[in-house]
């Protein structure tokens, strides 16, 4: 199973900045997979969906973005997986807008939210989706 994790901040605030690319990615992926996120946890929203022959759960941290770290640990453990199934998508100033990277595995600078995630799970193993704001 994937942990599909997308970074942002809850309310109609923050709905459609360009700080909450990752929770708007998310929500890109519900749309086209005609999927919502009908779970929930005390900290996070979610979906599991097939896709192809892989499951993917879609999730969005309901805590604000430097606690993401919280929601993605407690789904981790609730599907019994390791950061090496996680993918993290979120905003990334220190890329131009409309620049996007993957990486298996990097630090992270100066995004509270990364920080956070790298700062629970004790590791900075996991997969980003950076989009540049």
């Amino acid at each position: 199973m994937w942990i599909l994790a997308g970074l942002g901040n809850p309310g109609v605030d923050y709905e459609r900045t360009r700080h909450n690319y990752g929770f708007r990615f998310v929500d890109r992926l519900c749309r086209e997979w005609k999927v919502g996120l009908s779970q929930s946890t005390p900290h996070a929203v979610f979906e599991v969906v097939r896709r192809r022959r892989e499951e993917v759960a879609l999730l969005k941290p309901v805590t604000y973005m430097n606690r993401s770290g919280l929601a993605i640990r407690e789904l981790l453990r609730h599907f019994g997986e390791g950061p090496e199934h996680l993918i993290v998508a979120h905003d990334e100033l220190d890329l131009d807008l409309g620049v996007v990277k993957m990486r298996a595995s990097c630090g992270p600078g100066s995004h509270n939210g990364a920080a956070s995630v790298v700062e629970e799970l004790g590791t900075q193993d996991f997969g980003r989706l950076r989009f540049g704001i």
